[in-house]
């Protein structure tokens, strides 16, 4: 690339060569693809275990498929805004989008108690919080504080690293437990982690790809999996963009209270993670802060993307950190490069071979190329909280929010006395989420000794 001027990649406008255009783009693909596909691995492994009646083998390659496409679609949205009236679908700066890990909890969760046709249907029910706070934006927007979303975000991590410890010895299946797993699992980890911290340039922003490839290998190598799923399968299909085509279902086994409530916790901390990418994006990219409309357009995007992705057999979308870090290292912030890099995501979907590929990677390879990544997120609330400050109020509101949504959460004594007390204690993330809401409600927060200012919203 020495003959191309990369400040014609750093306008937000314009038209960059095709040779250029796609490597720089294939990056942003590379950054997001594992994140993007993993959380459906996990939730359909366990809609499949529990209740393989409604949902089948094919409906799992069929969701990763549709995970790519809608990513793509989704991702273009915010790209280039769809205008209604006032408002805009879409941020117009280059946020990648992709099915969250944030809802791997909630998500796997309703797959075990009822099914992948509850885990759509309270997807596609919670999406209309972040609708709601996307039209509603500039009215609401001091809810979003520093101390709520860190204690919210420290949470759903916490509960995030379980789930990668579990899928690290193994998973739920008959290789848990065994040294076949734990060796496959510590290869994966130690892979990823030399070429994310020795690596340069795409080897490092593909090192959980690079982890898993080495990983499942190894894995082949050993016996604990093969190749027989990608030789049963089609090499083209189209049926990932018929509605609701991957899960068997009626729609009062689509709709559970126990499961959109959660749902819907998850739905709050992940509006906070697209209000912050969209401000890191800008600020990363551009040098400047987002904008009111930019911040409503990207969470419209995020949750009528959601809705779109979930009727279409996949899972929620939201922005992508990792892709963030990628705009503010290189400053490539060009909309056209990034559509490039997306419009060949949309293009794998098509070939359901390529989505099987992914279908053999064992439970053990999952776990140690996102342990980590998982803790991340406990990071980043660390880091939220941080900006409020330590002070003896934000302790407390702290405090009582990790404590009883953490401690009381999922416990089944409460959710077995009372209806209401099911939708309040039913989930850890979500407890915490009412928690640290009404206690910074009725605790009014102390930001002296912190770096946030509540006049800048």
């Amino acid at each position: 690339m020495s003959d191309f001027n990369f400040e014609n990649a750093r306008q937000l406008e314009g038209k960059v060569p095709f040779k250029f255009a796609f490597p720089l783009g294939l990056q942003h693909v590379l950054a997001m693809f594992v994140s993007n596909l993993a959380p459906i691995l996990i939730i359909g492994g366990v809609a499949l275990g529990n209740h393989p009646g409604t949902f089948s083998s094919d409906g799992l390659t069929m969701m990763i498929q549709a995970a790519m496409f809608t990513s793509a679609l989704v991702t273009m949205i915010q790209l280039y805004p769809i205008k209604i009236g006032s408002y805009q679908i879409g941020s117009g700066l280059p946020i990648v989008m992709g099915v969250s890990f944030a809802f791997v909890g909630v998500g796997t969760a309703a797959a075990a108690e009822f099914g992948m046709p509850a885990v759509i249907g309270a997807a596609f029910v919670g999406a209309f919080l972040e609708v709601f706070v996307g039209f509603t934006y500039k009215y609401i927007k001091r809810i979003f504080t520093p101390i709520v979303t860190g204690t919210l975000l420290i949470a759903l991590g916490l509960y995030l690293v379980n789930v990668g410890g579990n899928y690290f010895v193994g998973g739920f299946g008959p290789l848990r437990g065994t040294w076949e797993a734990i060796l496959t699992a510590t290869i994966t980890l130690l892979v990823a982690l030399a070429f994310n911290v020795y690596g340069k340039g795409v080897w490092k922003n593909a090192a959980i790809l690079v982890g898993i490839a080495v990983g499942t290998l190894f894995a082949l190598i050993i016996g604990i999996t093969n190749f027989d799923l990608v030789g049963q399968t089609d090499w083209v299909s189209l049926w990932h963009i018929v509605p609701l085509k991957a899960i068997d279902f009626n729609f009062a086994d689509m709709f559970k209270l126990g499961a959109i409530v959660p749902f819907i916790a998850v739905y709050f901390a992940t509006t906070v993670e697209t209000i912050g990418d969209t401000n890191g994006v800008a600020l990363g990219g551009l040098g400047r802060i987002a904008t009111e409309d930019e911040i409503s357009g990207g969470l419209l995007a995020d949750g009528f993307g959601s809705m779109f992705s979930t009727a279409f057999n996949a899972l929620p979308n939201t922005s992508f950190g990792q892709n963030v870090g990628i705009v503010t290292n290189t400053k490539v912030v060009n909309k056209s490069v990034v559509f490039t890099g997306v419009a060949f995501l949309a293009l794998l979907s098509f070939l359901p071979k390529f989505a099987a590929i992914f279908r053999i990677i064992p439970d053990a390879v999952l776990g140690g190329a996102l342990i980590t990544l998982f803790a991340i997120i406990v990071g980043n609330g660390i880091k939220m909280l941080a900006k409020a400050g330590f002070s003896d109020k934000n302790m407390l509101i702290i405090s009582i929010a990790l404590g009883l949504g953490l401690g009381l959460g999922g416990k089944t004594e409460f959710i077995e006395l009372h209806k209401i007390l099911d939708i309040l204690f039913g989930s850890a993330v979500a407890a915490t989420a009412i928690f640290a809401i009404l206690a910074s409600w009725i605790i009014k927060p102390d930001y002296s000794e912190g770096n946030w200012d509540p006049n800048d919203l």
